[in-house]
């Protein structure tokens, strides 16, 4: 025999979610070069800026969703680790 606590269960979700990393909101104020992340529970954050000329990449290859296995690699212009501000 079985007995399901629902409580218990629900109690048991909602810690998972209270534990599990997470990031909820991104804001980028172009104004003031400002990023702003939202998260819970992450010690550390990789951001990796990509500088790409979407006019230049759509005018040589406008549908390229049919062969995105011949895309080339990009690497990131800049990388920042970052521990996020709690509070």
């Amino acid at each position: 025999m079985v007995i399901i606590n629902k409580e218990s269960e629900a109690q048991t979700e909602e810690e998972a979610k209270s534990t599990a990393p997470a990031i909820d909101e991104v804001e980028v104020d172009e104004a003031t070069g400002t990023l702003k992340i939202k998260s819970a529970n992450i010690a550390k954050l990789t951001i990796k800026y990509y500088l790409i000329d979407t006019e230049i990449l759509f005018s040589r290859q406008p549908f390229i969703k049919d062969q995105a296995n011949q895309f080339t690699y990009v690497k990131p212009g800049v990388t920042k680790v970052i521990a996020p501000k709690h509070g």
